[in-house]
């Protein structure tokens, strides 16, 4: 059984990682206003205490995307990283990254800003936000007329969330996770299946990481839960 042959996803709402099953009561004692701030692009924040973690990491949810991490990982062992691109997994490049990485050439940062946080990624970022839904609801709808807007909608969270903060100006490996909870999403919609899996790693993800390079070099995001000058691994 592929690792997109789990229970299709398609008419559930909130079911990525980091976002607990339908049902589970987010704890009482949460601060609503994080709550109603985190309740943005289609996704609803869950874990907030040490026991929402814990439930999460024992849920079906976290194995299968684990598992998918795992399946994409040994899918290009021995595999030469010129390997030929797959039709659906090229889209996110040339449909999303290459007009993300356009508008960053556009959006020049401001002069004379602080070492770390130029303000002109807040506007590169609000494009995102703003224009995102709607090159995403045409990629999807392009492979698959059956994808609902609730789908969409959770995909476009974690797309946008993939990029780093708009307001703090920073990015670490929560935002990567969420990349490749978005690729998982996919998965899970059956837009794309293992035959991707290699072109998924070797092209589109590669030019994921070079994407946020360009960011990280032209706006100088911080690095996400920095802890100054110990951060000595801040930046690779």
């Amino acid at each position: 059984m592929s690792q997109c042959d789990h229970h299709h996803h398609h008419h559930h709402h909130h079911h990525g990682p980091g976002h607990q099953e339908q049902g589970e009561a987010v704890e009482e004692s949460c601060d609503k206003d994080v709550y109603r701030t985190e309740h943005q692009h289609g996704l609803d924040r869950r874990i907030f205490t040490h026991a929402d973690l814990q439930s999460f990491t024992e849920s079906t949810c976290c194995r299968e995307y684990l598992d998918f991490l795992q399946a994409l990982g040994q899918s290009v062992i021995g595999k030469d990283a010129q390997c030929e691109d797959s039709t659906t997994a090229s889209l996110i490049s040339t449909q999303l990254l290459q007009e993300f990485d356009s508008w960053v050439d556009e959006i020049e940062p401001l002069p004379n800003a602080t070492r770390y946080g130029n303000g002109a990624f807040k506007v590169w970022h609000a494009r995102l936000v703003q224009r995102a839904p709607e090159m995403l609801k045409s990629l999807v709808l392009s492979l698959s007329a059956e994808i609902d807007q609730t789908s969409i909608d959770e995909l476009v969270g974690y797309l946008t969330h993939a990029f780093g903060h708009g307001s703090r100006v920073d990015y670490g490996t929560g935002h990567e996770t969420h990349f490749a909870a978005f690729l998982y999403c996919l998965c899970k919609l059956r837009l794309i299946t293992q035959d991707d899996f290699a072109p998924l790693v070797l092209k589109e993800f590669t030019k994921y990481i070079a994407l946020m390079f360009k960011l990280q070099t032209t706006y100088w995001l911080e690095p996400a839960g920095s802890h100054g000058v110990w951060g000595l691994d801040d930046y690779h």
